[in-house]
C-alpha cells in the first residue's frame, strides 16, 4: 500500500511533454503558454518537418503530438499525423484546425480532433482527453 502511494505520487510529479506544432508564432508560443499554466511541458515547432525531426531524433521523451493542419513546409499536420501513427502508434495525437473537420481532414487514425477557435478550457480538455484514451 506504502509502494503503491509513493510510484502515484512519482506519476503525479512528472511533467508531461507535449510537442506542438503551429506554423503561427503567436498561437504557438500561447498554446505553450497554456500548456505550461496547467503543469506540462512542450516542446514547439514551426512546421512537421522540424517535427518529424524531433520524433525521429527521441520520440520517446514525448507523451503527446499537438499539431495544426495547415501549415508550409513539405508536408501538412495530416501527413505528420498519419506518419506519426504508423512509426509510434504509442503516442497520442491532437489535431486542430480551423479549416478541416475529423472527417475531411484525411487523418487516417483515430486522433482527438479540436476546432479552432478554441477556448483555453477546451484545449486543456483536449490535451487530457488524448492522454487518458490513449493509455486506456
Amino acid at each position: 500500500m506504502k509502494v503503491n502511494a509513493i510510484m502515484k505520487e512519482r506519476a503525479d510529479s512528472e511533467q508531461r511533454l507535449v510537442l506542438v506544432v503551429e506554423d503561427e508564432l503567436l498561437i504557438r508560443e500561447f498554446v505553450c503558454e497554456l500548456l505550461d499554466l496547467e503543469g506540462y511541458a512542450s516542446v514547439a515547432v514551426e512546421n512537421a518537418d522540424l517535427a518529424l525531426a524531433e520524433l525521429i531524433k527521441d520520440a520517446e521523451r514525448f507523451d503527446l503530438l499537438l499539431t495544426d493542419i495547415r501549415m508550409p513546409g513539405s508536408m501538412d499536420g495530416v501527413e505528420l499525423a498519419n506518419k506519426t501513427h504508423d512509426s509510434w502508434p504509442q503516442l497520442p495525437i491532437l489535431v486542430m484546425s480551423g479549416h478541416e473537420t475529423r472527417e475531411s481532414s484525411g487523418v487516417g487514425q483515430e486522433v482527438i480532433f479540436l476546432r479552432k477557435p478554441w477556448t483555453f478550457g477546451q484545449m486543456i480538455d483536449s490535451v487530457e482527453e488524448a492522454l487518458r484514451v490513449h493509455s486506456s
